[in-house]
């Protein structure tokens, strides 16, 4: 435990001095925002940017659900742009130090693999899980706002969902970190299958439960259906344990 304490800190002290403690927050909680304004404001915006001619608002039309919009954020924004920003941002965590030999150095010293594996995930999720948290929390507080709020239990469900799936895919990159040797290969990976398996998962029927993205799918239907479910979350956290498994196999294969 000493040794993925140290490792940790210094995941930590890393994004403190890259400034990803302060740009990765704030990214964020502007993509947070943005959802509950542009969906409040879409005909305005509509008015302004387009000659409006071909386009007709229907002013009798009622405001969308703080829960439908509070969905949108997680579908539409963390799990577009943000993802992709969330994998680049982290898409070297390994490589880099396998680059500069700092990786094999660690290894002179008593530390075990798996131990190395569990202070990358760690640190790199600390940041990333506040940084979303941050993120969603804006987006409640705005859709509540200027819709209604959502109950804090859905939105509590919702997240604690939805921060299983980043769990899982943050074991995803150090996982193709330890196999590759291109940061833009690991990036391009973790991206492609983890669109197919959001949107794979809509066509898997009763198969979906064996899909690591059943979490990110309860995270949106807490908000629109009110179902919950605890079994979803779980098997993302054993997919999410099972990849780390690997990537330690693989690195004790390879160092």
């Amino acid at each position: 435990m000493r040794n993925i304490k140290i490792l940790t800190m210094n995941e930590l002290k890393e994004a403190i001095e890259d400034m990803k403690v302060l740009w990765l927050p704030i990214f964020f909680a502007f993509i947070g925002l943005t959802q509950p304004l542009v969906t409040k404001y879409m005909d305005v915006l509509l008015a302004n940017f387009t000659s409006g001619d071909e386009i007709i608002f229907n002013p009798n039309s009622p405001d969308p659900r703080g829960a439908e919009v509070l969905s949108g954020t997680l579908s539409s924004q963390f799990d577009q742009l943000g993802l992709i920003i969330l994998v680049i941002s982290i898409m070297g965590v390994i490589l880099i130090e396998k680059k500069n030999g700092y990786m094999n150095f660690i290894f002179t010293r008593p530390v075990k693999p798996m131990e190395y594996i569990t202070a990358k995930f760690t640190g790199q999720t600390i940041l990333i899980f506040f940084s979303i948290s941050l993120g969603y929390s804006t987006s409640y507080l705005y859709t509540g706002i200027l819709f209604e709020f959502v109950g804090i239990q859905p939105f509590l469900f919702s997240l604690l969902n939805y921060l299983a799936w980043i769990a899982f895919i943050v074991s995803l990159v150090i996982l193709f970190n330890v196999l590759m040797n291109k940061a833009f290969l690991v990036a391009l990976f973790t991206i492609f299958i983890a669109f197919l398996l959001r949107m794979g998962i809509h066509y898997a029927g009763t198969l979906k439960w064996l899909f690591p993205s059943i979490s990110a799918l309860n995270s949106v239907e807490v908000l629109t259906a009110g179902t919950y479910s605890i079994a979803g979350f779980i098997i993302t956290l054993g997919w999410t344990a099972g990849l780390l498994f690997i990537s330690n196999r693989q690195l004790l294969k390879r160092r």
